[in-house]
């Protein structure tokens, strides 16, 4: 039986990903606290080039080859980590990482600093490792921190109808430990019996290496399943064995030049799976599919109220309320496997900031905070270059150099915070810098000089920020590679609104700046309001609604350029007509007096607005379906849901009727400003009539 192997190439470019990620933070919390595990890190690199190795990805193993005989020079004290070794290992990282993608492409790579890298590392070699230098005597090998080593191996019948090959599993032992290997064939058949796709043999090895029990056992990570592996520690010769639980030699304690963390020798043994990976989009598909039978049980239900009796429909009823329950259940449950946490986004960002700020000669100290925080696995891979790009502008524009903090009486060194919460239904995520701050007056100025403002409208700072989020718009004094040409930071707002989320700033000049970014937990489901405006339903997010109120005469203003407005608690509120923001094929517009519908107040980024309906409808939890993949995207909306009659409803994007309100001076949402006076002037009114 032959089996194609490429069936397994998705599964380990994937974990590939995975082990750079565990490189890359092991190699950074060395630079920063000078404490981590090396055998750990170590294990990424050697996973990777055994991985490579055996599905024929023949130049990424030959490029981690270098890499892991570094790691091996630095388990051995051999080679001290300094920063520019470290440097060149990120950078080993950046290279493998540009490998691998082309490996999932099916392309040819295209690293420019792949040959230049390569030969640093080399480089850091010098003579060889100490592995190169021929077979050690135990004392030698105890004074060096070497451990020597007896591994059973035997390859089941059935283990080269996987594709392994236990020829190039001894290959890539011998690449971290000295061998000695005895082959057995006493089970191999008479030749008229051999079969050439089964594996007969079995090995006895003894090795002596300076690596853990766990590195040997990377090796054999592809066939745990399917082959006997037993893996013990010897003691030296002059040493007193200690007994480990199960009988066995156990792994003896020895001082290294760099101590690194130690593991007990241990058999390889067969452990339950506790993952498994499953391709995004059938998730997709199974959350598709209950959404489809929350839809047709909503549907199957109003349908037997409207056929049966209430006398008759009541055990139906309550038998369908059971299945409903359990549909929500498997909703939620399935909701839950797209959950991930966020510190899948922010596993990448200590390694940008930490470039970044040599780049520009600046010390800094990033932390993060609660990455264990989850977030809807779509929303996360959206949301990490946005959030990228705010922290390299905290690195680039925050803070300040070195020189400039200690004049202004702070630390030398610069802190950025990356903090995840959550807060009602929606994950909020602060990037916090303790730098110079935001200029609200340089900014203003711009914004004149741009066109975007008046010159002498009053506006507080909170709105004042907003400008930034303007396309081409910068204070920088110069412009350099990293940033400074106002290309960017209006796509972060626009990529957010896309998620439905929301981004404020918060800033004192001198002091430092928080940008806030809120974002739905999912995209798949929404929990609204269901309102009518005509024929038509239209679904608000809960999140945003503050309150509903029936407007009434004595409350309403309408200015001089038929602007209408609300007076509620003490503050004008701008009304938007839903009837006017979209325009239906149905006859029926809906209400036009205001004393017969009903004003939904909501909260967009600090902007209320009241949004008149000709009534509310309930609330509702319902799945949302794209619009743009039957038809092109409407500002204002962000999907449509069918409802249980079979009727679309049309789920509202928020931010979108703002933003259209903004261009429109009939509402005048981004200068609230302006109704001061008349609140002041309609406020007088209103007490001089009571």
């Amino acid at each position: 039986m032959t089996i194609d192997i490429s069936q397994f190439h998705e599964s380990f470019l994937a974990e590939a990903s995975e082990h750079l990620n565990d490189f890359e933070s092991g190699l950074l919390e060395i630079e920063n606290s000078g404490e981590a595990d090396l055998d750990a890190i170590f294990r990424a690199a050697h996973s990777i080039k055994g991985g490579a190795g055996t599905f024929g990805f023949d130049e990424i193993a030959e490029f981690t080859h270098v890499v892991e005989s570094v790691l091996q020079n630095a388990r051995d004290g051999l080679l001290e980590l300094s920063e520019s070794v470290i440097t060149e290992l990120l950078r080993s990282i950046d290279v493998l990482a540009e490998l691998i993608d082309a490996a999932k492409e099916s392309r040819t790579a295209q690293s420019q600093i792949k040959d230049d890298v390569y030969q640093a590392l080399s480089n850091y070699l010098g003579g060889g490792s100490a592995l190169a230098q021929g077979q050690l005597t135990p004392q030698k090998a105890k004074e060096k921190g070497y451990q020597f080593y007896e591994i059973e191996f035997e390859p089941f019948a059935t283990m080269a109808q996987t594709g392994n090959d236990a020829i190039n599993i001894i290959k890539e032992l011998q690449e971290v430990a000295s061998l000695n290997v005895q082959c057995s064939y006493d089970n191999v058949p008479p030749l008229y019996d051999i079969c050439e796709d089964e594996m007969y043999l079995s090995f006895h090895i003894e090795a002596e290496t300076s690596a853990s029990v766990d590195v040997l056992q990377e090796a054999f990570m592809f066939v745990e399943d399917e082959a006997k592996i037993n893996i013990k520690a010897l003691a030296c010769v002059d040493e007193e064995p200690a007994t480990g639980e199960s009988g066995t030699t156990a792994e003896k304690n020895v001082q290294k030049p760099k101590p690194h963390k130690k593991v007990a020798a241990k058999s390889v043994q067969k452990s339950e799976t506790s993952f498994i990976r499953v391709a995004v989009d059938k998730v997709d598909t199974l959350i598709n599919m209950v959404g489809e039978l929350v839809t047709n049980n909503a549907m199957l239900e109003l349908q037997i109220k409207r056929v049966l009796e209430v006398e008759e429909s009541q055990d139906v009823l309550a038998s369908i309320d059971q299945m409903n329950s359990h549909t929500r259940n498997l909703q939620e449950s399935i909701m839950a496997i797209r959950m991930m946490p966020l510190e899948f986004a922010f596993s990448r960002f200590p390694r940008m900031v930490r470039d970044t700020a040599q780049k520009l000669g600046k010390k800094i100290d990033f932390q993060t905070n609660d990455g264990q925080t989850e977030l809807d696995r779509t929303v996360i891979d959206k949301i990490s270059d946005p959030l990228n790009h705010l922290i390299r502008n905290a690195v680039d524009h925050g803070i300040e150099s070195a020189e400039q903090r200690l004049a202004c009486g702070k630390p030398e060194e610069g802190k950025i915070e990356l903090v995840a919460f959550y807060r009602g239904g929606n994950v909020v995520i602060d990037i916090i810098d303790d730098g110079k701050g935001l200029d609200p007056e340089a900014i203003y100025a711009k914004a004149v000089e741009k066109g975007l403002v008046d010159a002498g409208v009053q506006l507080p700072d909170s709105e004042i920020f907003k400008f930034i989020f303007h396309n081409g718009f910068s204070t920088a004094q110069a412009v350099t590679d990293v940033s400074g040409r106002g290309v960017g930071m209006d796509v972060v707002a626009k990529n957010i609104k896309a998620l439905n989320g929301s981004i404020e700033i918060f800033s004192e000049k001198g002091k430092g700046t928080k940008f806030s970014v809120s974002l739905p937990l999912t995209l798949a489901i929404v929990d609204g309001m269901a309102t009518k405006v005509g024929q038509q339903t239209y679904i608000i997010p809960l999140l945003n609604i503050i309150e509903s109120i029936k407007p009434t005469a004595d409350k309403v203003k309408t200015l001089n350029d038929n602007v209408e407005v609300m007076f509620v608690r003490g503050e004008y509120i701008p009304i938007l007509r839903l009837k006017e923001a979209f325009v239906t094929e149905s006859g029926d517009q809906g209400i036009e007096k205001l004393e017969d519908g009903i004003a939904i107040i909501v909260e967009v980024e600090s902007v209320k607005v009241a949004l008149f309906v000709d009534e509310l409808i309930g609330q509702l939890q319902v799945v949302i379906k794209n619009l743009e993949d039957n038809y092109k995207e409407v500002e204002g909306l962000s999907g449509a849901s069918i409802l249980g009659d079979g009727s679309v409803a049309l789920i509202l994007d928020l931010q979108g009727l703002v933003d259209m309100a903004q261009r429109d001076n009939k509402y005048l949402l981004h200068l609230p400003q302006k109704f001061n006076s008349i609140e002041s002037e309609a406020q007088h009114e209103h007490n001089s009539i009571n």
